[in-house]
């Protein structure tokens, strides 16, 4: 028989299967980049009426889209600033990703699939 070793001795290390990434692929470097213009070209006042939706939803701790979110008081001539809201909340952990994405019902978004959200505070 071969050695034995003892039951509760230290696992060996393992060995890293992923370096941290320090310099982010091209397409992700674009894509945070296009949020952070949207979020700049958004009207203020709409872009603090629609976290405060956002955060009305995450409260109900029900899935939401930002399909589901309302903001009638103003407008903004940039949608894709929804993006920069959302990255922002769930950056500071107030929501997170369900995992599912549902086919919006915006008519001008042609039902491409969003991202579903749920509150976590």
């Amino acid at each position: 028989m071969g050695e034995q070793i003892p039951m509760f001795a230290p696992k060996p290390k393992r060995k890293r299967l992923v370096e941290p990434i320090t310099n982010p692929p091209p397409g992700e470097r674009e894509r945070d980049e296009a949020v952070k213009r949207a979020e700049e070209h958004a009207d203020p006042e709409w872009a603090t009426a629609a976290e405060a939706e956002i955060r009305r939803l995450a409260a109900t701790r029900e899935p939401f889209t930002t399909d589901d979110a309302v903001v009638d008081e103003v407008g903004t001539h940039e949608p894709r600033a929804w993006g920069a809201i959302v990255t922002r909340l769930k950056a500071s952990g107030e929501i997170r990703p369900t995992g599912n994405w549902v086919l919006s019902r915006n008519a001008t978004c042609h039902r491409r699939p969003k991202r579903e959200w749920v509150g976590v505070k």
